[in-house]
């Protein structure tokens, strides 16, 4: 989750919540991307494949960072299908999104039952 700068990230195993700026998760340079932020955007070559019916934007590392050397996101009309984040090795992680709604009012409540009341919260 995403609020004012900063990430929640919930992990279900610990039963822990980590909230941190997004500037300090290394392995978010995917949410940089996606918010525009020219420094990262600068650090990355941008390479855009399109077709009929999708656009692939791939980003790789200028500096070979063997960590994270590629992220690509493929948009599908006009809505983002996946994003693909290239890991050490041939490991990856993939972010599936579906049932979209563009520009929809999320209510707060919508989160709720995402994170259970017991959860420990980090900071």
């Amino acid at each position: 989750m995403f609020q004012e700068g900063l990430m929640s990230v919930f992990d279900p195993d610990l039963n822990q919540v980590i909230k941190t700026e997004i500037d300090q998760v290394e392995d978010a340079n995917w949410i940089k991307i996606m918010m525009g932020e020219g420094e990262l955007i600068e650090r990355y070559q941008q390479h855009i494949d399109e077709s009929d019916s999708y656009t692939l934007i791939k980003y790789h590392s200028l500096h070979n960072d063997p960590l994270r050397h590629g992220i690509t996101i493929k948009i599908k009309e006009e809505s983002i299908e996946y994003i693909n984040i290239d890991l050490l090795g041939n490991e990856m992680i993939q972010i599936t999104i579906k049932d979209i709604e563009i520009n929809q009012k999320i209510d707060d409540e919508f989160f709720n039952g995402f994170i259970p009341s017991n959860a420990e919260i980090i900071q």
